[in-house]
């Protein structure tokens, strides 16, 4: 509808109107390469990575051959290893602390606990909230029992604004309690406990460090020796890794975080798409559709809330009536149906006998057929072949329930307790 109308309005400036059509599929069409560079590149950032894997192997097995330095390597890469996940574990301890404000600052959690004990002294937030006076200056009497006219209403309604508003209130009482939770005690503790925090990840990134010096002196060592094979792996082991930083930078480029004001020639997706949609509203409103347009996008949203909502509300109706027939079919070992997003899950279960699956399989179909407009045949291969007799003469009447006819290939170790109980229905 709104392809229509826009082609069919004429707008003011028909050159204007060009001018942002062409723009529009100009930035869709950027759009649409941009993101077959990404896939393209994420396939090749994952082939760089298993390449690098394997050469990294080969340079290791290369360097290992001087059975000297190869100990020593072996004996400092593991080190590397256990240094770099130390370093890693602090790094994350630290970037922790240092999201309070209180341990950035030297002298914050001081300030914020004398702040709290000048509100304690002022006896702030008060007890009583400005909504308080408001809602008695309506009252036909005050609390004391006599009645209100206009200047004492007046009066109340002066003095409300001496006290706070009950949203005020709140956020008083949270920064109080806030402060006490997290500045709470010895306040110069906390700049000081992040100091060496600090002083701690450095010793080890130096202790890391030198270890990665120490293996760069063992590979130096190792390529003077003139190894032309180990020249080779080292050069496509580096040429590698430049490749696979150049596509991450790339990608990285790519799949950004938007900046607040995008230029047209930028290559990050998320740009692209803010500026497509105000491409489109700028196509819509030289058109004279921005409006529709607008509110059509508001009446698709409520349309797709609701299908999601009725076909919640659908689900749950269906387990429900097939929990029932479940718990009439298997009276002695009941099972229940927790879910049937896209296959029957049932509850507190990684799964169950065959003859309960087969029963539940029935109950489920039973709950279907019984709603739908259409009557169709059901039509089962060997239904009763994996059920315990006793089982089936509960599932036997169940089956005239699935819908008007129910076609059954069945073999005779079958018949027992179950072709036998649909003769005796057609007796009664």
């Amino acid at each position: 509808m709104l392809k229509i109308l826009a082609q069919n309005s004429s707008s003011k400036s028909t050159q204007g109107l060009t001018r942002r059509r062409n723009n529009l599929n100009r930035l869709k069409t950027k759009r649409d390469k941009i993101k077959r560079e990404r896939d393209a590149l994420q396939i090749q950032q994952s082939k760089l990575k298993l390449g690098i894997q394997n050469a990294e192997q080969d340079y290791d097995q290369a360097l290992g051959k001087d059975k000297n330095i190869g100990t020593r390597l072996q004996r400092i890469k593991v080190q590397l290893d256990q240094a770099e996940k130390v370093v890693e574990r602090e790094v994350e301890k630290t970037t922790e602390k240092m999201r309070d404000p209180q341990r950035l600052i030297p002298g914050l959690a001081a300030s914020l606990i004398n702040l709290k004990a000048n509100l304690d002294h002022l006896k702030l937030p008060t007890s009583t909230s400005k909504e308080f006076f408001e809602e008695l200056a309506e009252a036909p009497e005050c609390v004391c029992g006599r009645q209100m006219d206009d200047m004492t209403r007046q009066a109340v309604r002066d003095r409300a604004k001496k006290y706070l508003g009950e949203d005020e209130v709140g956020v008083l009482n949270r920064i109080k309690s806030d402060i006490a939770d997290y500045c709470g005690g010895n306040p110069e503790q906390y700049h000081q406990d992040l100091q060496e925090q600090l002083q701690g990840l450095q010793k080890l990134i130096r202790k890391r460090d030198e270890f990665k010096t120490e293996l760069r002196s063992l590979e130096e060592e190792r390529l003077k020796q003139g190894d032309s094979e180990l020249e080779a792996k080292k050069q496509h082991l580096d040429k590698l890794r430049e490749q696979l930083d150049q596509c991450n930078q790339r990608l990285q480029e790519i799949e950004r975080s938007p900046h607040s004001k995008p230029s047209e020639d930028t290559d990050c997706l998320k740009e692209l798409e803010f500026l497509i949609t105000k491409a489109e509203d700028d196509v819509a409103e030289a058109t004279h559709t921005l409006t529709l347009k607008r509110k059509t996008e508001i009446i698709r949203r409520i349309l797709n809330q609701a299908h999601q909502q009725a076909r919640e509300e659908l689900r749950k109706i269906i387990i429900e009536e097939t929990n029932q027939r479940i718990t009439q079919l298997l009276s002695r070992d009941p099972v229940w149906l927790e879910d049937i997003q896209d296959s029957l899950k049932l509850q507190g279960r990684g799964g169950a006998s065959v003859g309960q699956t087969l029963s539940v399989s029935y109950a489920f179909l039973a709950t279907l057929f019984n709603r739908s407009n259409h009557q169709l045949p059901f039509i089962v291969d060997s239904p009763a072949g994996a059920l315990d007799l006793n089982v089936r003469p509960e599932v036997a009447r169940l089956v005239p329930q699935l819908g008007n006819q129910f076609v059954a290939f069945t073999i005779s170790s079958e018949r027992q307790s179950f072709v036998e109980r649909f003769d005796l229905d057609e007796e009664l």
